[in-house]
């Protein structure tokens, strides 16, 4: 079941990944294509995230059983001293009886953040910024990061709001 857990984990960053490329390719294939696309990758990245903190809390239950079994039982069948009593077995059948998370949903989606997620958001940021910035330098940043009737100073505004929510996630438990 462990091995189960974290194969739906590579897959939930797998398809990140190929979100994000498959965003970047189409945002700069053609300067007409619009820049917000980016930012709707920004938000499926997120999306993902989240998918994954919580499968990260399933796979973190199966992973603390099996290392019970690890330190309690093979490591007890293959030692050559007595056995000690390290209570694993309590350990295991409390957590088969009354299974809980050990780690927080924050826990997780920090964690998950910080080793996966960060870089694939920051180079959605990087690109969109090159995308306002130098992919239409005839035009100021401010128009061109404009969305429909929404300024550019405020789309502008609410990624940078994004981010810094984003990175002080990463950096709390750090």
């Amino acid at each position: 079941r462990m091995k189960f857990w974290r194969e739906r984990l590579d897959r939930t960053t797998n398809w990140a990944v190929v979100l994000v490329a498959a965003i970047l390719t189409w945002a700069f294939t053609n300067a007409q294509n619009p820049h917000y696309v980016i930012l709707i990758g920004m938000f499926g990245v997120s999306t993902f995230l989240v998918m994954e903190a919580v499968r990260y809390q399933e796979y973190d239950i199966w992973r603390n059983r099996v290392r019970i079994l690890q330190t309690g039982l093979y490591a007890e069948l293959y030692s050559d001293e007595p056995p000690r009593d390290t209570g694993w077995q309590r350990k295991i059948s409390d957590e088969l009886r009354d299974p809980d998370f050990h780690m927080t949903l924050q826990q997780a989606l920090t964690h998950r953040l910080r080793r996966s997620y960060l870089p694939l958001l920051v180079i959605l940021l990087a690109a969109w910024v090159a995308r306002i910035v130098v992919y239409e330098a005839q035009e100021p940043w401010q128009e061109t990061a404009s969305i429909f009737f929404i300024s550019g100073e405020v789309v502008m505004a609410i990624v940078l709001l994004f981010y810094a929510v984003i990175v002080a996630i990463a950096a709390w438990s750090a």
